[in-house]
């Protein structure tokens, strides 16, 4: 939990992988493993990380990127992807275009959609399990510093000193943490959640079995106690149209998509100059 973005996690030849290129290319589903200490599959990753890099440098040393049919399937790829940032282009511009009128009714309609999230500051600490102790030992040490927390020993510093956690570095404390984010980042199991909703700001919730999900054994696995502290709670609130204009016409353009994308396609062809060798295709 104390390294920082830019250490160096491997290095192969003259490419370096850092802490902040495993954060950004992390799964989904492995993200609670990083921030709550459970790394066998993180491991697992960076094997795989580690040999498309190698393979990377055998294709380069083969010379792979000259060689006709990859450059034709390179250039088709970069086709493929041409094609999809010029419809983007134009789906932008269809609803850049839509009046602020038909906006506000929109919203009006989808009000609740532009709600702000119910978000909150936790202060976090992960006791973490030594494998070779029992479980009721590393338990009992998670409810001795809830003793002290509550006696009025400081937060941080208890967290810099016994948190495995991810947020230790930074005293335990994570800010404006949406549901989701607190699914990923300290706890998966739903009874967490449904703990943390019974506290009010400034208390400490009672020392909880941390787990992660194991995806191959297929159930959870035990990592250690979980202690969280509510720091602050912001209830949703309604977003008025002139602050979220942008999101609204985003979501209009979602939920248009489809008619969108038809008119582009006539006024495509309709602008186009094309000649189809029906003689040369297939019978319908």
């Amino acid at each position: 939990p104390h390294i920082s973005e830019d250490d160096t996690l491997v290095v192969v030849g003259d490419v370096t992988y850092r802490f902040r290129d495993l954060r950004n290319e992390l799964p989904q589903a492995l993200r609670s493993h990083l921030y709550g200490a459970y790394f066998p599959e993180v491991h697992e990753f960076l094997d795989e990380v580690v040999l498309n890099l190698l393979l990377l440098k055998e294709a380069e040393r083969l010379q792979l990127v000259e060689q006709e049919e990859i450059v034709a399937q390179v250039e088709l790829a970069v086709a493929e992807l041409r094609y999809q940032r010029a419809l983007d282009i134009r789906l932008q511009k269809k609803a850049a275009e839509v009046p602020d009128d038909a906006l506000r009714e929109f919203y009006e309609q989808n009000k609740l959609r532009f709600k702000t999230l119910h978000k909150q500051d936790l202060d976090v600490i992960l006791v973490k399990h030594e494998p070779d102790g029992p479980f009721w030992a590393t338990l009992r040490r998670a409810e001795e510093i809830v003793e002290r927390i509550r006696a009025g020993e400081d937060f941080a510093e208890l967290a810099r000193a016994h948190s495995a956690h991810y947020s230790a570095s930074n005293g335990g404390r994570m800010e404006g943490l949406t549901d989701t984010a607190v699914g990923d980042m300290v706890h998966g199991r739903p009874a967490f959640r449904a703990q943390l909703k019974k506290l009010a700001e400034g208390e400490v919730a009672d020392p909880m079995v941390a787990e992660a999900y194991d995806r191959k054994k297929l159930r959870y696995t035990r990592t250690g106690v979980i202690i969280v502290r509510v720091v602050k709670v912001y209830p949703p609130e309604q977003a008025p149209f002139e602050e979220v204009r942008e999101l609204v016409r985003s979501n209009y353009q979602r939920r248009n998509y489809q008619r969108f994308e038809a008119e582009i396609r006539d006024e495509v062809l309709a602008a186009a100059a094309i000649e189809i060798y029906f003689d040369n295709l297939p019978p319908i």
